[in-house]
C-alpha cells in the first residue's frame, strides 16, 4: 500500500475540493504546469501534469500557503513550523 503522501497533482485537487472544502480554481498552462489559485492565493505548479508524483517538499508548501498540517498528508511535522 502506498503512502498517503504519494500523491498526484490531481488526487491533490480532489482532496483539496472534498476533505477540506477548498474550492479554489485550476489554470492548466499546458506544458508549462498548472496554478491553484484562490482569493489571493497563488500556487505555481511548473512543468508538472496531473498524474504525476508530487514530492513531499511540495506537500509541505501547499501545507503551508493554505494552512492545512502536514501530518494530514502522512507527513512528519512541517520542519518550518518550528
Amino acid at each position: 500500500m502506498s503512502e498517503r503522501w504519494q500523491l498526484t497533482l490531481g488526487q491533490l485537487f480532489k482532496i483539496f475540493r472534498s476533505e477540506y472544502g477548498i474550492e479554489a480554481e485550476t489554470l492548466n498552462l499546458g506544458p508549462e504546469g498548472f496554478f491553484l489559485v484562490k482569493q489571493e492565493r497563488l500556487i505555481a505548479f511548473p512543468n508538472i501534469d496531473l498524474d504525476e508524483v508530487l514530492e513531499p517538499e511540495v506537500l509541505y508548501a501547499v501545507c503551508r500557503v493554505f494552512g492545512i498540517p502536514a501530518i494530514d498528508f502522512g507527513l512528519d511535522p512541517d520542519p518550518d513550523d518550528d
